[in-house]
């Protein structure tokens, strides 16, 4: 074959290749506007629920491999989980025997899954994105990995997953070795999967070309195209997400040569938030201070707490809070949390000017080491009377010394970084600060139900290898349970009294106490179906040696509870209750419950509901037009339109009633039809086909 007629074919196959993509595009192009259509057609049926949410979708995209962790934000008790597995990379090639060309295989796509999870908020999800599989000059490709969410890192423990797809076979020997395959849907998790598709396989000959990368499942990432003709170079990559590599290939003794590389993976969470509120911050008088929002996420979920913190200006002080709905935490403090009312709501920081009072000017500085904190450093002014706090911080490596102040100002402890300083005139003040020379950092806390009385809590400072005694000491109804943090060189850790051998670090120790009395929380029911349901509890026995726990459940409607049913238990843990042969469509009352000695206490009481029943479709004679059109009420496409009906159609009120007419008005409509071949043939291929083809080419869009 002459060079000329190489490089026209190389042409032609450069050309199909881009109409091959043009092809896919255009295809795309058509399910968008198909999807279009649909969402119009269906607006009406589907858009009262999203109006009561009262929120836009929001969304958040994990598109690069690694892994990563995302909180559940505050209002949100249900996402949406969208993943793509990682694409197999494409085989390599390397020179031949008889001087063929040779193509390694291509790999495979990855697979797709969805799902809708109930959350709670502040809940800590991992999202891990797989890589895209490497290719390897003169070998196989390697496999993609795959893209899942759960609550920790570990594939097993998944709630939605995507499997990977596999390398392409290198091409070193001749022949056509097999392309990778595509992440199986069977390997997924979710309630939507989707395989990938597999990588075509090698090929050898002049002008064959290498195998072309799997497409990423659910018609997003394309694989990278083959090499054919002269073409002596590394395969194609993969595009994102989850395209499998193409393969290398090699024309004669062109040596080795990689496959494309394959696309990462994806992970899409979706979320509409409930019901949110603005918070607006404002000062009064105009310019006298500011008020700021800590927390800075503005709207809301009702009841939620929001940080919140007001700093006068120069000749103001801080007065107090005011809204007109909502509480805080401390209404006189200038650093507090307000808790969000069901409403927008305007916070107020009041302050007051020394024009109207005798007041006086307070000079705060600090040496090298550290800095004062509260009130902050600068000139402050303050009515005359007034005791002002004082908080110094050191720098790490740096302790406290003494306040040191000009004549006349009163001090209460000129040597403890927390004090008060009386303004009976104009004052300036210092906080000094020293290195530590040697010695090492002692921190100590505790948690609520009691506190460290030996040597104290905060932070100490002590040289390598000192001794320290540690004492804790427990209050009513509460034990020491342990020591926590730098435990590496405490004695005993589970001893209220012990000591420590400090190392040549910092080391930071917390006393943890625990409630002698039980304790029990409600969880929210999981399992929920037209009939049943599971009731969860999380409860502690405290210094019991065992308890009785129980649910006790009813109708919202309804006034009487149902018995106890008490179960005994020896141990801090969860425990749940299966309830069978409830009321479909009912709300439902729980509330966990524990019993030690006579007492018994109870959880918060929460509620569930039960699924309704699906509609049923009437049955005898040809009562669906498509049933007519198709001749049996099994075709695979009557399938789809009864997917659609239940999972968009009878969610909704407008959807349920159309439903409910067309059982109506359809069997004369589908008698007429059915006795007509001609008719149906018109039918099916004119009107029920074109459906069916565009509500499952949406299926990925609804079905969410």
């Amino acid at each position: 074959m002459s060079a000329v007629e190489v490089t026209q074919t190389e042409g032609r196959d450069v050309y199909e290749g881009g109409v091959k993509h043009l092809m896919k595009e255009k295809f795309r192009a058509i399910w968008r506007v198909s999807f279009a259509l649909v969402l119009a057609l269906s607006v009406g049926l589907v858009a009262a629920p999203l109006d009561e949410v009262g929120a836009a979708t929001q969304e958040k995209e994990f598109a690069t491999n690694g892994t990563f962790n995302w909180t559940v934000p505050a209002g949100v008790s249900q996402i949406t989980v969208e993943v793509w597995g990682g694409g197999g990379a494409g085989g390599g090639s390397d020179d031949y025997i008889d001087c063929q060309g040779v193509g390694g295989a291509g790999g495979g796509g990855g697979a797709y899954a969805s799902s809708n999870l109930s959350v709670t908020p502040g809940d800590l999800l991992w999202v891990v994105v797989g890589a895209g599989g490497a290719g390897v000059s003169g070998a196989d490709g390697t496999d993609g990995g795959p893209s899942f969410v759960g609550n920790d890192t570990n594939p097993a423990h998944a709630f939605v997953l995507a499997a990977n797809g596999t390398g392409g076979t290198a091409n070193t020997v001749g022949g056509q070795p097999p392309g990778g395959a595509g992440g199986r849907a069977e390997d997924c998790v979710g309630n939507i999967t989707i395989a990938g598709g597999n990588g075509t396989d090698g090929d050898s000959g002049g002008l064959i070309c290498s195998g072309a990368g799997g497409d990423g499942a659910n018609g997003d990432g394309l694989g990278g195209a083959g090499l054919c003709g002269a073409n002596n170079t590394n395969g194609y990559p993969g595009n994102a997400p989850g395209g499998g590599g193409g393969g290398g290939r090699t024309s004669g003794m062109g040596g080795a040569h990689a496959g494309g590389a394959g696309a990462a993976g994806k992970v899409v969470i979706t979320w509409v938030p409930s019901v949110a509120y603005y918070l607006t911050m404002a000062v009064a008088p105009p310019g006298s201070g500011t008020a700021t929002d800590l927390t800075g996420t503005s709207p809301y979920a009702a009841d939620t707490v929001v940080n919140i913190t007001a700093v006068a200006a120069a000749g103001y002080w801080f007065v107090g809070w005011t809204a007109p709905a909502g509480s805080f935490a401390n209404a006189n403090a200038a650093a507090t949390t307000f808790t969000m009312p069901a409403q927008n709501v305007t916070v107020t920081a009041h302050f007051e000017s020394c024009f109207n009072y005798i007041c006086y000017r307070l000079c705060i500085n600090s040496t090298a080491g550290g800095n004062v904190t509260i009130p902050g450093e600068g000139s402050f002014d303050y009515v005359a009377g007034t005791e002002v706090n004082l908080v110094a911080t050191p720098d790490a490596d740096y302790g406290f010394v003494n306040w040191t102040h000009n004549v006349g100002a009163f001090v209460y402890n000129v040597t403890a970084a927390s004090t008060t300083i009386f303004m009976n005139g104009n004052h300036s003040i210092t906080a000094n600060f020293e290195k530590l020379l040697g010695g090492y950092n002692l921190t100590i806390s505790s948690t609520t139900g009691g506190n460290v009385t030996t040597p104290g809590e905060g932070t100490f400072t002590y040289d390598e290898g000192e001794v320290v005694n540690l004492v804790a000491e427990a209050g009513e109804d509460y034990f020491f349970e342990k020591w926590t943090g730098g435990v590496a060189n405490i004695d005993d850790v589970n001893a209220a009294s012990t000591n420590i051998t400090m190392p040549a670090q910092n080391v930071a120790v917390t006393a943890n106490f625990k409630s002698t009395l039980p304790s029990v929380t409600t969880q929210a029911a999981t399992g929920v179906t037209t009939d049943s349901a599971t009731l969860n509890m999380n409860y502690t026995v405290g210094n019991f040696s065992s308890v009785e726990v129980c649910f006790v459940y009813k109708k919202s409607t309804d006034s009487a509870w149902s018995s106890p049913d008490w179960v005994s238990k020896s141990a801090d843990g969860t425990y749940a209750k299966s309830l069978t042969g409830l009321d479909s469509d009912t709300e439902y009352d729980f509330k966990a419950q524990l019993k030690y000695d006579s007492t018994v206490i109870e959880g918060t009481t929460r509620q569930f509901t039960t699924d309704a029943p699906s509609t049923p479709e009437p049955s005898g004679g040809y009562c669906f037009i498509a049933t007519a059109a198709y001749g049996t009420p099994t075709a695979e496409q009557i399938d789809v339109l009864r997917e659609f009906r239940d999972v968009v159609l009878l969610k909704s009120t407008v959807g349920s009633k159309f439903v409910t007419l067309y059982y109506q008005l359809s069997p004369p409509v589908a008698n007429f039809i059915a006795r007509n071949d001609f008719l149906r043939t018109l039918v099916r291929e004119l009107l029920v086909d074109p459906i069916v083809w565009t509500v499952e080419t949406t299926g990925a869009i609804w079905r969410n």
